[in-house]
């Protein structure tokens, strides 16, 4: 991903506030893994990171952790194929150069919990194919960078400075909420389908769909105040943007709401609402001939459709009000 020269402030929550406990580190050797057995569960002891997991099971926390290994590297590493960490309910805090949790196993789940990183880190990257994030809140540099195929994400809060990756193909993302300051706030590859979400726009925009085949429906997209020039840039081929609301306020000429660079991507049934009286900017852009769209009702902005001299083809329906 791209990175962008302007910086925007960027809060994450003070880890004193949920009373996060200090460790060192102390790691594990061989005969002495780092957890016990309770309950069914493997606990893990993030007093002895970094750690590495690589028998498959299932794995906790029992507390409330702030830790950090003081080489660049993996807080937790999870290399065995068939793993749950369930935080239940608790919350790691980190602040390491490099990763918080690294995943390179398959059929990995993160669920039902919050891991926080600082501003300079991926808090949760994974190159393992079908790779789930459910019920987490996450923090960081980048919150979460999926790089495989067939991931989940779904009711979690993603907050990261340069957003969310989701780079595998056949990934799904439904439930959740997008934050980000720089960059765009969610960035997908070939096949995903992201459907339910909240997502929130950085300085680059909102969403960016560079790969093809991806379905975007039922979202909804904060693009109010114009900090960034497009709420969707589509440049891939053959997508689908479909009942989508996009919130709009302070644009201006050179603003737009769908910018489509692509080909054979269609455009149905979207709305944006705008939050004041002002209206500016164009609705949906076009840089490519072979697109299709219709019934979009385009709030706050001047311009419904710009084509620039590309030919698209419409049933009707697409107005500015």
């Amino acid at each position: 991903m791209a990175q962008s020269r302007k910086t925007l402030p960027f809060v994450l929550l003070a880890f004193a506030s949920v009373g996060l406990a200090q460790e060192k580190p102390n790691p594990a050797g061989p005969a002495h893994p780092p957890w016990k057995l309770q309950g069914g569960y493997r606990v893990l002891d993030l007093s002895r990171v970094p750690i590495v997991i690589d028998q498959p099971g299932r794995y906790a926390i029992d507390r409330d952790w702030n830790v950090h290994v003081v080489e660049p590297g993996t807080l937790i590493h999870i290399v065995a194929d068939n793993v749950t960490v369930d935080f239940r309910g608790f919350a790691i805090a980190f602040d390491n150069q490099g990763e918080g949790i690294g995943i390179d196993g398959d059929a990995v789940s993160v669920r039902n919990g919050a891991l926080m990183g600082n501003l300079f880190v991926d808090s949760l990257r994974s190159d393992g194919a079908e790779t789930t994030i459910d019920n987490m809140r996450i923090l960081g540099d980048i919150a979460i960078r999926l790089r495989s195929d067939r991931a989940r994400v779904r009711n979690s809060s993603l907050g990261g400075r340069f957003g969310s990756v989701l780079g595998g193909d056949s990934a799904v993302a439904e439930g959740n909420v997008f934050r980000c300051s720089t960059s765009f706030c969610l960035e997908v590859g070939n096949g995903v389908r992201v459907s339910g979400n909240h997502i929130s726009t950085g300085v680059d925009g909102a969403v960016d769909v560079r790969g093809n085949r991806n379905i975007f429906a039922d979202n909804i997209v904060d693009f109010i105040g114009a900090v960034a020039p497009v709420a969707f840039s589509v440049t891939g081929d053959g997508n689908l943007l479909r009942d989508n609301t996009v919130l709009v306020s302070g644009l201006d000429s050179s603003d737009v709401v769908f910018s489509v660079a692509g080909t054979a991507n269609v455009l149905d049934g979207n709305i944006s609402v705008p939050q004041t009286s002002a209206r500016g900017g164009v609705g949906i852009s076009f840089a490519q001939d072979g697109n299709f769209h219709g019934d979009n009702r385009l709030g706050g902005v001047s311009e419904a459709i710009r084509e620039n001299g590309t030919t698209q083809t419409a049933w009707g329906g697409t107005v500015a009000f």
